[in-house]
């Protein structure tokens, strides 16, 4: 596309040149027709509106990040719970911090009979609106499975065959799932894919890892379980 006559003078298409940038026009080049210093120019000019046109771009792929991302945290944030579990003779406290602007992962209480409580800490791969999507799939089914069976291991397994159907190649959810017996205080976990819990004994002051070991949900399409 031209926007000047052949007979323009070169400092005239320069104007022109200038003047269709400054309006957000960055499809049209400026032909190099003089040699030196008026030559250099020219070619100076191109360069500068290339380097526009590609901040322009960087630019409108911010606001679409900025976009995703914020409708990334609203969703997220329907996720985590509002309150902490009330269990006599336990002090239930959280901390979530994300290392980026949004982070995959999440923590749930599950309320599954008066005896039991479901605890889960789940991080799902890929922090776009996808990703966001899927942990929310994740959660429900989760959540829905808990109360089908005592067994951490059978809920991963029935949640694992649920989700894989719909699940895209690319993305995987690690999970670490316990029950807690209120009555007797027992914990029985099983993990996919997920770090290891690290359980204080505070009469003993000393730390130990639990370290059940699984696949994350989507990567163990072989029939790999998660191990209780």
């Amino acid at each position: 596309m031209k926007l000047w006559r052949n007979t323009a003078s070169p400092v005239q298409r320069m104007v022109d040149f200038v003047d269709a940038a400054q309006q957000g026009n960055f499809s049209i080049s400026l032909p190099v027709t003089s040699d030196g210093e008026m030559g250099e120019l020219e070619r100076a000019l191109n360069r500068l509106v290339t380097e526009l046109r590609e901040n322009r771009d960087r630019w409108e792929e911010q606001k679409s990040i900025q976009k995703e991302l914020k409708i990334s945290r609203v969703i997220q944030s329907t996720l985590l719970p509002t309150s902490m579990p009330d269990l006599p003779g336990y002090e239930v406290a959280t901390l979530y911090k994300p290392a980026k602007q949004l982070g995959g992962d999440y923590y749930d209480f599950i309320e599954i009979d008066p005896h039991h409580l479901g605890i889960a800490v789940a991080d799902v791969a890929g922090k776009s609106v996808s990703g966001a999507m899927l942990m929310t799939i994740t959660r429900n089914t989760l959540r829905q499975q808990a109360m089908l069976t005592l067994s951490p291991t059978e809920v991963l397994e029935r949640t694992q065959r649920l989700l894989l159907p719909n699940m895209l190649q690319q993305f995987f959810v690690s999970i670490f799932y316990a029950i807690l017996d209120k009555r007797t205080h027992r914990l029985t976990c099983a993990n996919a894919g997920h770090p290891p819990l690290l359980w204080f004994h505070g009469a003993e002051q000393r730390c130990e890892w639990v370290r059940p070991r699984g696949i994350a949900l989507g990567l163990s399409r072989n029939g790999n379980r998660p191990v209780a």
